[in-house]
């Protein structure tokens, strides 16, 4: 609505069709339409035309506004005049602004450090460019559906060399982010927009006005008091604070030294908050005393009996044959190596008789204790090592005859 309370024209400039109120502002109002040539819808920002408002210069701010190119703007698409308003076309996102989103409730220290990085990369991009936003506040942040924040209302916003002309009240924005040299008169620069955002983050995270009131009694608190900031936050982001909202303006860091701080705050509440993985480690197989002594002992008894074995199989030219109960045995005949017969060289088979059990013969190696018990009978003559050495098993091996259990 212009001033006197009349709406906008139904179609500016020929092209931009009104569709809907969007929002309102000391600076103007925002409607959604319609770009009826190139068929896209778009944001317009309509306010009428002052007395001393001079043409020429509103285009010459305008081109460089609409050479603006950042992912956390509202980009410029055009300007124009229609009757008696003045209009800027931007580019539309569709989400929420941070002041809707504040209604709900503060935002959380990993959301207000996101939201604060993104606006100070915009503003760290424009006072690159030698422009000043001078109304950074929540209205003027858009929230995209993916998390981005982008800084809106560039509309109104001057060169730094150029003074801005108006009424007071139009001239420094909106009295409850202005910085102190906005209130008292002095050079606004870049370092205003570093106060107003300081403020925009303190009320995000706490949910209030950091000066709250009417508009003279907010503007000139700011003079005589520096906004509270709580002992409850961290001790980074209070640091942050107290810095960004200095009342003098060459305390303040750069939007640039902010984002960075900003980012290093919201990527460390992100790690912070991301699930740990647990690495569990193997406990490694540690074989004990008893487990090394009793492995020692096996091994020795094993050494023991294939020595006893191999040894006795040779001893009076005997020989040992695997099969099955030898010819003409008697049932009562004793347990056997193996099923095996024990014959003399050359000679007839005669059955085996039962052998005593290993490590009981005479001559014998001793096995170790416990292991006497689990013997099995051997042929004759294993009752001890043969004198010069082991003898040879049936393939030519040193190998012992397996005693199957009866």
């Amino acid at each position: 609505m212009l001033d006197g309370g009349t709406d906008p024209p139904r179609v500016l400039g020929g092209r931009y069709r009104i569709d809907a109120l969007a929002g309102r502002g000391g600076m103007g109002d925002v409607y959604r339409a319609f770009d009826l040539r190139l068929e896209r819808p778009v944001a317009v920002k309509v306010r009428a035309k002052g007395p001393e408002e001079d043409e020429a210069r509103f285009f010459a701010e305008a081109r460089t506004l609409a050479a603006l190119s950042h992912p956390n703007l509202v980009a410029a698409l055009d300007a124009g005049v229609h009757d008696d308003c003045v209009f800027l076309v931007m580019e539309l996102v569709d989400g929420p602004t941070l002041a809707a989103r504040l209604r709900h409730g503060p935002l959380s220290p990993g959301e207000a450090a996101a939201v604060g990085c993104d606006v100070a990369a915009a503003l760290g991009y424009v006072h690159r460019r030698g422009v000043v936003q001078r109304d950074v506040k929540p209205a003027n942040v858009l929230l995209e559906a993916s998390g981005r924040a982008r800084l809106a209302d560039f509309g109104v916003a001057w060169l730094a060399d150029r003074p801005r002309t108006g009424t007071t009240g139009v001239a420094l924005g909106t009295p409850a982010y202005l910085a102190p040299e906005q209130v008292s008169g002095g050079p606004v620069g870049p370092p205003a927009d570093v106060y107003a955002l300081g403020l925009v983050l303190l009320e995000a995270l706490t949910g209030v006005r950091a000066f709250p009131g009417a508009a003279q009694e907010a503007a000139l608190a700011r003079l005589v008091r520096d906004p509270e900031v709580p002992a409850g936050l961290a001790p980074a982001w209070r640091a942050l604070l107290v810095a960004a909202t200095a009342r003098d303006p060459a305390s303040r860091p750069e939007a640039e030294a902010l984002r960075r701080q900003l980012s290093s705050l919201a990527t460390s509440v992100a790690t912070a908050s991301a699930p740990r993985r647990v690495v569990i480690a193997r406990p490694r197989a540690r074989r004990t005393l008893r487990g090394r002594r009793r492995a020692l002992l096996l091994g020795g008894a094993a050494a023991a009996l294939v020595a006893a074995l191999g040894a006795s199989s040779a001893v009076g030219g005997t020989s040992v044959r695997r099969g099955g109960a030898p010819r003409g045995a008697p049932a009562s005949a004793g347990r056997t190596v193996g099923a095996a017969t024990v014959s003399p060289r050359g000679g007839a088979r005669t059955p085996g008789a039962a052998a005593p059990l290993a490590g009981t013969g005479p001559g014998a190696p001793a096995l170790p204790p416990g292991l006497e018990r689990r013997g099995k009978p051997l042929p004759p003559g294993h009752g001890g090592p043969r004198p010069g050495g082991y003898g040879r098993g049936p393939r030519g091996r040193g190998a012992a005859a397996r005693v199957p259990d009866s």
